[in-house]
């Protein structure tokens, strides 16, 4: 009997492989040596490779992808503010605001206060320290006392408004003494000194520190600025009469009449030296 050998020849098809798409990305596929039929089968899994960094596992509704993942769009997160501070002045000039609180502000962003009736105040000097805190300065004088609304709108139009988050009030205690900015930073800015008086009058003004040390003095005449009837401005630019600035602190300040030694306003000076 003639013994017949059969040879068998095997034929390998390579699988197909399938890029999928889904609504918001590409999934471009490896060769791959498991699985078949469509990659977007409820029963396995992709596994590709997406030249990207790696984010860990993304799902879609079809398919799991193991590998990186790039999104095709971006969505930045919403304006929103949360405090301000400080959140109350005097219209009695300019405030520095050295912190609005939030999340989602963008260089350029425009921030301002609001009253129903009245103009707003834009700021100025407005600087974004990071996406989520903005320091800047606001005009004060002048504008009616209430409680205005704060406003930040970025560059893209997206904005958020938060009610009633600052407060405008009146100067009209005789007996306080204002100063603007407070807190200051000497050398590089002075405060000028704010209060009133009933009359003419001759007054001293003296600064000292919360231990009772003479710090600041000077006479002003009576009819002249410094002692006039009504809103008197001083400046003082932080510098001691031992012609030295002062260090970072609370300081006190006295309008005091010069005949009686009756004092007349005081307040209170905030020093911040950066």
């Amino acid at each position: 009997m003639k013994k017949i050998t059969v040879l068998l020849i095997l034929v390998l098809v390579p699988m197909q492989v399938w890029a999928s798409i889904s609504s918001s990305y590409a999934v471009l596929v490896d060769d791959f040596g498991s699985g078949g039929g469509p990659a977007s089968s409820t029963t396995y899994g992709v596994f590709g490779v997406i030249s990207a960094s790696n984010l860990g596992v993304q799902k879609s509704t079809a398919y799991t992808i193991w590998g990186g993942f790039i999104p095709t769009s971006f969505s930045p997160l919403p304006v929103l503010i949360t405090s301000i501070t400080p959140n109350s002045a005097y219209n009695t000039g300019k405030i520095k605001i050295t912190k609005i609180a939030g999340t989602g502000f963008m260089p350029g962003a425009d921030v301002r206060l609001e009253l129903t009736g009245e103009a707003d105040i834009v700021a100025t000097d407005v600087t974004l320290d990071a996406s989520y805190e903005i320091s800047c300065v606001f005009d004060l004088t002048g504008k009616k006392e209430g409680l205005w609304s704060l406003r930040v709108t970025n560059p893209d139009g997206s904005t958020n408004l938060l009610p009633g988050a600052f407060q405008i009030k009146t100067w009209s205690d005789l007996k306080m003494v204002l100063n603007t900015p407070n807190p200051f930073n000497p050398p590089f800015e002075s405060t000028q000194i704010m209060y009133k008086l009933e009359k003419d009058t001759e007054v001293t003004v003296v600064i000292f520190s919360v231990t009772a040390e003479l710090l600041w003095k000077r006479n002003y005449p009576a009819g002249f600025e410094g002692g006039k009837a009504g809103d008197n401005v001083i400046t003082w630019t932080g510098l001691s009469d031992f012609n030295e600035y002062v260090s970072n602190g609370v300081y006190l300040v006295h309008v005091i009449e010069k005949s009686s030694g009756k004092t007349l306003a005081r307040g209170k000076i905030a020093v911040i030296r950066k």
